[in-house]
């Protein structure tokens, strides 16, 4: 379960066992209040927005995908593959966004 700095609300957010074993391993021995992914710049600061688009973006110039890409392209592109197979009402759940009508946008 996280809080989301946006909207400070809580979300549960359910792993499969590979994904659950893995992060078991690599959180081993850290302090509950240590960041997954943290800064260079501190010792315990998270990621940035900044720096994950900066991450993003590099990663899709080494793959020579066209196109603009960022970390809210990604949000989308899960949204819409969610979408395919799912009701609307999942998609929304998922995205937490407040209404349908957000969601479909």
């Amino acid at each position: 379960e996280i809080q989301q700095s946006k909207t400070k609300k809580y979300k549960r957010i359910q792993l499969n066992d590979d994904l659950r074993n893995s992060l078991k391993k690599y959180i081993e021995g850290k302090d509950k209040e240590e960041y997954l992914i943290k800064s260079r710049k501190g010792l315990n600061e998270p990621l940035s927005y900044t720096q994950a688009y900066r991450i993003i973006k590099k990663a899709i110039k080494k793959t020579r995908l066209k196109g603009n890409y960022g970390t809210h392209s990604l949000r989308k592109t899960y949204g819409y593959a969610l979408y395919e197979n799912n009701d609307l009402s999942i998609v929304q759940g998922a995205l937490d966004h407040d209404n349908q009508v957000t969601t479909l946008k």
